[in-house]
This record gives C-alpha cells, sequence and structure tokens, in this order.
C-alpha cells in the first residue's frame, strides 16, 4: 500500500490553479490542477473553484468543504502516482504533473516539462555569485554544494513550503536536516510573492554568514543547495551554471521555548526559575552580539528560540522580513517616524538630562506598501539602521524585554490583534509571574517603556 503523505496545497495568483507537493518513499512531486472551463464537473475544475472560492453556478462545480476538497486531491494524486514513479524522467527538476479528466471522466496525468523553468533558474543567484559576495567577505570555510536531487523530503515545518525536513537520499539511515529554499512550485504560483519570498531568502542568508559566532544564535548552513537544468541534473555538482536554491540546517528535535511554556500551562506546573533565568542571560547575550555586530532581529519571541540537547537556547529566522505584533515595538509598526532632537527641557520629552538629544516620533503621512502579507507592511528598521540606530536599538530592547516577560510570565502565543487598535500599554505583571524576583521584573519593565528614550 503507498503511504502518500500530501504536505502542501497552494494557488496561482490567477487563481486558475492548484498545486499540490507530495512524496511516497524517496519521491516528492509537484502536481497542478488546472480549472477547464469546458469542465466545470471534472475533479480539477472543482478543485480549483473550492481552493479560490470562485463563485459557481452550481454546487456540484465546487466542494461542500476544505476537507472533502484535500481528499479529491489526495485521491487523484495516489490513482497517478504509480504511472508518474515508474517514469524514468519524473525526477528531472523541471518535472510537474497535470492531472486531468478525459472525455469519459477517467483520470490521466502529464508530465510536463514546464518551458518557464529557465525563468526560475534566472531568478536564483548562482553559486559563483555567492561565493564572491557572501562566503569571502564572511570569512568563513566555504559550504558544501548539494544537489536538490540528492535530497528526500518529508514533513513541512510552515510557511509557503519552503521549509522542510530531510535527509540525504543515498543515506537512509542520515541524520534530518532543515531544508529552507525557493521551490520551482513557489515560482509558479506568481511572480509577486515569489520575489518577495526569493530576497527574504538570501537577505537571511547574508544576516547569518555576516554575524560572529555566538553558542546562542543558529549557525550558518554546512551545505548550501543546488539546481540547475534538466541536463545537468544527472551530473556531478560544479559551480558553474548552478544556482542557491537552498540551504540545510541542523534539524532540532526539542520544542522551541513557546512550546515549552505552552506545555508547561496544560500541565498546570510552573517552569524552574533557574531555567528561566538562564533562558533569560542566553537571549539578552545573544542580542547583545547581535546589536554590536551591526544587525538585529526583527521577529525575536520564544517560538523563534529553539532548544538544543543541552536546553539551551538557539535563536532561529533572521529573515529580517516580518514581526509578531505583540513582540514588536509600538512604534516600529510602520506608522511612525523618528528623529533626533536636543532636549530643551521641555514637556515634550520627561525624565532626560538637558542638552541630551531625544528621539521624537511623528505620524509617517506617506504611502504605505502594498499589502504583501506580511506585517508590517513598512519595515522601519532598514530605514532605522541607516538613519537612527539608537531608534532601531531602543526597538530591539523592547522585543528582548517583551521575550523576556513572556517567558517569565509563562503567557500564551494567543493573542487577538486589531491593526486599528495597537497602542503603547505599560507593562503588566499578573500571578503568571509569582516567585519572579522583582528586580528581574524591573529590569524588563524598563526593557518595555512606553517612551522608547526610557528604554
Amino acid at each position: 500500500i503507498m503511504d502518500i503523505t500530501i504536505t502542501l496545497i497552494s494557488g496561482n495568483d490567477e487563481e486558475t490553479t492548484v498545486f499540490a507537493e507530495a512524496y511516497c518513499g524517496d519521491l516528492s512531486l509537484v502536481f497542478r490542477f488546472d480549472l477547464d472551463i469546458s469542465q466545470p464537473l471534472s475533479t480539477s475544475s472543482r478543485i480549483v473553484a473550492c481552493f479560490h472560492d470562485i463563485q459557481v453556478d452550481d454546487d456540484k462545480q465546487t466542494f461542500p468543504d476544505r476537507g472533502s476538497m484535500r481528499q479529491a486531491v489526495h485521491d487523484s494524486i495516489a490513482n497517478v502516482w504509480p504511472i508518474c514513479a515508474s517514469n524514468p524522467l519524473i525526477r528531472l527538476p523541471d518535472v510537474v504533473v497535470q492531472i486531468q479528466q478525459d472525455d469519459g471522466s477517467e483520470t490521466t496525468c502529464r508530465i510536463s516539462h514546464e518551458s518557464v523553468f529557465r525563468d526560475y533558474l534566472a531568478s536564483l543567484l548562482p553559486a559563483t555569485s555567492f561565493k564572491d559576495t557572501l562566503i569571502r567577505a564572511a570569512h568563513i570555510a566555504e559550504p558544501h554544494y548539494i544537489p536538490l536531487e540528492s535530497l528526500q523530503f518529508s514533513d513541512m515545518l510552515g510557511g509557503r513550503g519552503g521549509t522542510t525536513v530531510t535527509r540525504f537520499r543515498d543515506q537512509k539511515d542520515g541524520g534530518l536536516y532543515v531544508y529552507k529554499g525557493l521551490s520551482f512550485r513557489l515560482f509558479l504560483e506568481g511572480e509577486a510573492d515569489y520575489k518577495s519570498e526569493r530576497d527574504t531568502f538570501y537577505r537571511e542568508l547574508e544576516v547569518i554568514y555576516s554575524l560572529p559566532r555566538h553558542p546562542n544564535i543558529l549557525l550558518p548552513p554546512s551545505s548550501l543547495v543546488t539546481t540547475g537544468s534538466p541536463q545537468s541534473a544527472s551530473h556531478d555538482v560544479t559551480e558553474k551554471d548552478h544556482v542557491i536554491c537552498g540551504a540545510l540546517y541542523p534539524f532540532l528535535q526539542r520544542q522551541s521555548l513557546q512550546e515549552i511554556i505552552s506545555q508547561s500551562n496544560e500541565n498546570r506546573t510552573r517552569l524552574p526559575l533557574v531555567a528561566k533565568a538562564k533562558w533569560a542571560c542566553q537571549i539578552s547575550s545573544a542580542m547583545a552580539m547581535v546589536h554590536s555586530s551591526g544587525q538585529y532581529h526583527m521577529d525575536l519571541k520564544p517560538s523563534n528560540m529553539l532548544l538544543n540537547n543541552d536546553d539551551d537556547v538557539v535563536v532561529i529566522d533572521w529573515e529580517q522580513s516580518g514581526a509578531s505584533p505583540f513582540f514588536l515595538a509600538p512604534e516600529a509598526n510602520g506608522m511612525w517616524d523618528v528623529e533626533m532632537a536636543a532636549n530643551k527641557e521641555t514637556d515634550a520629552v520627561r525624565d532626560t538630562k538637558p542638552g541630551k538629544a531625544n528621539m521624537v516620533y511623528r505620524k509617517f503621512t506617506g504611502q504605505l506598501p502594498d499589502d504583501c502579507g506580511t506585517w508590517p507592511r513598512r519595515n522601519v528598521f532598514q530605514l532605522w539602521q541607516r538613519e537612527c540606530p539608537r531608534a532601531l536599538e531602543a526597538a530591539e530592547v523592547y522585543s528582548v524585554g517583551r521575550s523576556l516577560w513572556a517567558i517569565f510570565e509563562q503567557s500564551e502565543d494567543t493573542w487577538d490583534y486589531d491593526r486599528g487598535q495597537w497602542e503603547a500599554k505599560a507593562i503588566e505583571w499578573t500571578h503568571g509571574s509569582q516567585g519572579i524576583p522583582e528586580v528581574w521584573k524591573d529590569f524588563v519593565s524598563r526593557c518595555m517603556s512606553v517612551d522608547p528614550n526610557q528604554r
């Protein structure tokens, strides 16, 4: 019996196609279902109509719910999998399996070699360029280059399908890795989102390679994943004509700090004070080093802190493209500009020494970028890094304080957020922080001062 697992179902921007990624054994494939207006009752058309919530004239032209649609996707893939698996060309990187119905409503498939694969390759950074621009500048050992075809993918870890558990295909009992990368399927979905994901992927690599080594920060990947033209798939990987499509990170099987907190709350227990102290010191030490190196972490929060086998924190997710509203400094939500102004002993800025420059925030009056699915829509971190480093530092301090508050309080990551009502508020301590020394609370409260000048 085939054990086929669907890892992701997604759609294109034009709302005419649904993609599905699936694996069975060591074979991972991308399937596509296209809308056929001449066959509105075909399974493929119904899948597209349901996924994209397309208005239909007849309920039979869609599915009653998402669960029914997902089952239809699975059944269709299972029906054609044996045919696909036996095709000698199925593992080529440009292959997409198109599932369709013939005149007799029989499910068939067509192995398509997509011509736009050339455009996908052209969008990626060449291995030689990556080596020249990042590796040499970071003064580190050059990573290994691993062909995409040598990897066996399994469970998806989140996002849009670019983060997946994987192992080497020829090492059945080998170690697990986390693959983060840019799939051909994501490219097929649409240009706008793909470009955003691509820029984010390369930016994260740039940040990780530029950071000094720290025991509580994710190490740079020792292996980079490459791809190339279908003609090169069966040859040894060389730098020439190959592009970087992904990276391999160690797979940490332990939970995130947020999961540890949630589990402890479910069991109605309190995490040991000594453990909270260790994690707080490790987080503070890591972020101090990051700041001193001229970098920052835009989305610092307990769910981006994994635990290794020694119960030490490892900070992950250096994409610098979005943030959790709960952990982001309120003034960094994209709706404020900042400038430095000398204190004239007015009421504008209180409790500061006369003559000391202070940050003054004013409402942003420009046009916000288009909503591309990330928040905040306007990223001020990069701007403040260049024009007002002190404002960036204050925002970093806030995120550290908020993370420590969540750990001390054992707060759940389930807050509702109304973008129209978010405002700076003084920190509140509840019974959840019982047993936390007052000096710790005072430190965290000062990190989260409503006035960024006081942090």
